[in-house]
């Protein structure tokens, strides 16, 4: 008998406090940092991201996929949709599989939606990298 009355209480008290509203702040936030959106990299085969588009990719993450190009790379576009961070960023190497040298870095200027950078040696393949 003890038992059955300590087993309803408990229960009583467990269905007391599942139908209790859920308390919700309301109070307004102030730290929240919007992100930047969708990114974006562009491989070139001349400098100051012209001549042929060798290669485009959307919304990568934190590296881990080698990505190569048919021909020289000179230059890199990286964009996205807002100005905020994380912002998308690579490197880039002489061989065709992420190896030989890393010939260049590059990202996008504080503030900015996108940029171009040139390379003085030429790359072949990259890795991309955002939010890492």
């Amino acid at each position: 008998m003890l038992f059955q009355s300590i087993l309803f209480k408990l229960s009583a008290f467990t269905a007391a406090v599942l139908a209790a509203p859920a308390v919700l702040d309301d109070a307004p936030t102030t730290n929240l940092t919007a992100r930047s959106g969708n990114h974006y990299a562009n491989v070139y085969s001349g400098s100051y991201c012209s001549g042929t588009d060798l290669g485009s990719t959307a919304n990568f993450g934190c590296g881990g996929t080698c990505h190569y190009a048919s021909d020289n790379i000179y230059s890199i576009f990286l964009d996205q949709d807002g100005t905020g961070n994380p912002k998308p960023t690579a490197s880039l190497f002489s061989g065709t599989n992420c190896d030989g040298t890393q010939v260049a870095s590059a990202g996008i200027l504080s503030g900015e939606h996108s940029g171009c950078t040139n390379l003085n040696i030429p790359a072949r393949s990259y890795y991309l990298y955002f939010n890492c």
